[in-house]
């Protein structure tokens, strides 16, 4: 896993476009996202909603897509890491981020 020089997690939000990056995330974790008509739905979800991006470097790391279904509620639609960062506590991170944005 490379990491940037300073060895910072960064974060940052898309309002929409973010389907490539989470079907190469996706992908990599077949044991949990292995039913591909499940991943399409997720990619598409990602391209057309906000989505919170976990990035080492310049390589994208984990995502959080958040699907708002009206003024008052709003879900973690989809969210996942690369295998080398699970029980990293990005997933953590990205959650108490997402929560002001879905307010």
């Amino acid at each position: 896993m490379r990491v940037d020089p300073d060895g910072h997690l960064r974060i940052r939000d898309e309002a929409v476009g973010t389907g490539k990056i989470c079907r190469r995330i996706l992908t990599a974790l077949p044991t949990w996202f292995g039913i591909q008509a499940s991943v399409e739905d997720y990619v598409a979800a990602a391209d057309r909603s906000p989505t919170i991006i976990a990035s080492l470097g310049d390589e994208n790391v984990g995502f959080l897509t958040l699907v708002r279904h009206s003024h008052y509620a709003a879900e973690v639609y989809v969210m996942a890491m690369v295998p080398e960062l699970h029980h990293a506590d990005v997933s953590l991170r990205l959650v108490v981020l997402v929560m002001p944005i879905s307010a």
